[in-house]
């Protein structure tokens, strides 16, 4: 519409024509229920889901090996190698061992972490001997039951196995795997001990070897010799 040629008073009361219109009206938003409304799936989509619960690690399922690890150690922030009691076993035993730690202490929470082990006071434990705190190691062993990569097998199986040329040494039976027969790995297809155990070790505690050792093994007392310098 051109309003070059309205008077001035013409576009006055144009403008309060306009006024009393726009008043009469409600805000768009307030009529467009479209835009307020909310389903009630979209309610159930937006709320957040539970997590479930970590599954617990079922140890039952996996067979033991007894090995010796070797191991080194600087101690100059430990209090020595032993730990006083299982560190694990209780909330006070880890706040025991939180404010005065021991080598031991860490070997056992990697050995935790990494599932090897279920806890401290079954696993047949062994040390070959101790340092004081704040003193360092540098060939130190001890020996233990460990979660293996082997497989439980039955009577009819280790028949087989022993049939078609299986090493004997690798079937095993003994109280820690309930009298059951476990079908060892080969070393090389073994689970890696080492690597496991130095990625949850703290620097200056490194796993130098491991090795498999038979069930009677005892890591003070097979030891032949000690040197202490």
């Amino acid at each position: 519409m051109d309003y070059s040629r309205w008077s001035k008073r013409a576009l006055i009361e144009r403008l309060q024509n306009l006024d009393k219109i726009v008043g009469t009206q409600e805000p768009a938003i307030a009529t467009n229920t479209d835009i307020v409304m909310v389903t009630t799936g979209d309610v159930e989509s937006t709320t957040p889901k539970r997590s479930r619960p970590p599954m617990k690690f079922d140890f039952s399922s996996f067979p033991k090996r007894k090995v010796a690890f070797k191991f080194s150690y600087f101690g100059w922030a430990y209090h020595g190698l032993a730990r006083q009691g299982n560190a694990l076993e209780s909330e006070e035993k880890r706040l025991v061992e939180s404010e005065f730690p021991t080598i031991e202490g860490e070997v056992f929470r990697a050995l935790a972490s990494c599932k090897l082990i279920e806890d401290e006071s079954s696993c047949d434990y062994s040390r070959c001997g101790r340092t004081d705190r704040g003193v360092s190691g540098f060939g130190q062993v001890i020996a233990l039951y460990v979660r293996s990569a082997g497989q439980y097998i039955s009577d009819e199986e280790v028949e087989a196995e022993l049939a078609k040329g299986t090493d004997a040494s690798r079937i095993t039976r003994d109280e820690q795997n309930g009298g059951r027969a476990v079908l060892l790995p080969l070393v090389e297809r073994e689970l890696p001990y080492v690597n496991m155990l130095n990625k949850a070790l703290p620097p200056a505690i490194r796993i130098l070897a491991w090795s498999p050792v038979m069930p009677d093994f005892n890591a003070r007392f097979s030891c032949r010799s000690r040197f202490y310098r």
